[in-house]
């Protein structure tokens, strides 16, 4: 199967974002209003879960819709590297929003909304080239050779 460009693989990519965020705002809505009561289960525990569903969700999406001609997922443990790197990435990426927002919002004033959502765009931007070059690095294929000894270019790379 062929891999996409680039710039189809970050519309890709962003629409599967899209999903994330609908996820994460609706598991957060759904535990503040009907689960939790106490301040802390609300603004910390809350979001906290929505963010980890998000991230489950996006990852999923990546590993099997953006990136799916890149990785191989037959293995448990490849499929649980490519996940706490994922993991890892997307809580970076949350870092660097945070960064973003505060410093847009200190720096210029402007309405917390505007700035989260041009956060969001760094962010995301980040998390796209993070996701394109190690999370779902481009897999090298190896021409096999019929040599005499019968090894072939794969064996020999390993």
């Amino acid at each position: 199967m062929k891999e996409r460009n680039g710039i189809l693989r970050f519309l890709f990519f962003t629409a599967t974002r899209t999903f994330g965020t609908i996820v994460d705002v609706g598991v957060v809505w759904l535990l503040t209003d009907f689960v939790f009561e106490d301040y802390f289960w609300v603004n910390v525990v809350s979001p906290t879960i929505s963010f980890e569903m998000a991230v489950v969700v996006n990852f999923i999406t990546s590993s099997y819709l953006v990136f799916r001609n890149r990785i191989d997922n037959s293995g448990k443990r490849s499929v649980l590297k490519r996940f706490l790197k994922f993991n890892l990435s997307a809580v970076m990426g949350y870092c660097i929003k945070l960064m973003a927002l505060n410093l847009l919002k200190l720096s210029l004033g402007w309405h917390t909304a505007l700035c989260n959502f041009i956060a969001l765009a760094v962010a995301g931007i980040f998390n796209f080239l993070i996701a394109d070059k190690w999370v779902f690095k481009k897999i090298t294929h190896y021409e096999e050779d019929d040599d005499d000894e019968g090894e072939s270019d794969k064996e020999i790379c390993k």
